[in-house]
């Protein structure tokens, strides 16, 4: 698609924001745009080098398995004055949970944009040269992120210009107005991953909450409590972690239960993301492998954080198909 035109039109009542990603795919930011402009469809066939995106209605989103494209802020766009310029990050977002806790919490599952095209040089480029799952894939992160709403704001998406997949059948509604032909919001975002090309992770997003194990490898000092404060009505469990005063809470994406759990020995996994804390599954001779392999390593021997995470993971995912977090 080419590049749209931004002009007066009496037609356009109140704000509205628009993202643009750059053409090497390491930018992406928006604007909130005062009312009476709006976006002209251009006639010319060139396509336009950047990706520019109109905020969807999303009003048929919650409760769908998703792939929708969505700008994700600290806060929300709405409360932003005109001719604001909007810090946002892109991002796909897999899938919403909602409790049924009053108040009930939101939760997004979402992936998140690298802002590296290499070997590609944009963004044009890329997408013509790769189907829509092989782009995902490659350009964006494959650590399925959560946040919930208050955490993070989710503002989605549609494209009007650059280009897209065809295969994807997308619709771009326009209106005719005076004589000129506008781009239109769509009732719902732009849809890039089908659910029969899910990531692992999105399969079983769906957490469901645990019971703590008796003991935990490195963490000696914890206990477990069955108790109905707030964390347990907000949550839904009573199976309730305390480590060093703090709260936590153990959940896992399978659906079915994990075999024995106490059998396993919890190892502790680096880089994780804020306010999480995620967990290994380990059998004992592979505990002892892993002892043994620093061991010999000798003092002062530091494994990169990414390389052990990656080790545990593998072990892990080989004894339970999950991690705990």
């Amino acid at each position: 698609m080419s590049k749209p035109i931004l002009r007066h039109a009496d037609f356009a009542i109140g704000k509205y924001a628009s993202f643009c990603m750059s053409n090497d795919g390491k930018s992406f930011s928006g604007n909130m745009h005062p009312g009476k402009v709006a976006y002209e469809v251009n006639p010319s066939k060139e396509l336009d080098n950047e990706h520019r995106y109109i905020v969807a209605r999303g009003s048929k989103v919650r409760g769908r398995t998703g792939g929708f494209i969505a700008a994700k802020t600290t806060s929300s766009i709405y409360k932003l004055p005109p001719n604001s310029h909007i810090d946002a990050e892109f991002t796909l977002v897999l899938n919403i949970n909602v409790t049924k806790t009053r108040p009930s919490i939101i939760t997004f599952y979402y992936l998140k944009w690298k802002g590296n095209l290499h070997p590609y040089s944009s963004m044009n480029e890329a997408m013509m040269a790769m189907k829509p799952i092989e782009f995902i894939r490659a350009y964006f992160h494959d650590t399925v992120y959560s946040s919930t709403l208050g955490e993070a704001h989710f503002t989605y998406l549609n494209q009007i210009s650059g280009y897209i997949w065809p295969q994807l059948n997308i619709s771009f509604p326009h209106a005719h107005r005076d004589s000129r032909v506008w781009h239109q919001i769509s009732q719902s975002p732009d849809k890039w991953l089908d659910a029969k090309y899910a990531f692992p992770e999105h399969k079983e997003l769906k957490h469901k909450y645990i019971k703590p194990p008796a003991k935990v490898k490195n963490i000696p000092e914890h206990s477990t409590t069955m108790c109905c404060d707030e964390v347990g009505k907000a949550s839904g469990t009573k199976h309730i972690m305390q480590v060093d005063g703090k709260i936590a809470l153990l959940f896992t994406t399978r659906t079915d239960d994990i075999n024995n759990g106490d059998q396993y020995e919890w190892m502790p996994l680096p880089n994780c993301p804020d306010g999480q804390q995620h967990f290994a599954l380990l059998l004992p001779e592979q505990r002892d492998t892993v002892d043994k392999y620093m061991y010999d390593k000798g003092a002062g021997y530091t494994m990169h954080p990414d390389t052990f995470r990656q080790w545990m993971e593998n072990y892990s995912e080989a004894n339970t198909g999950d991690m705990l977090k």
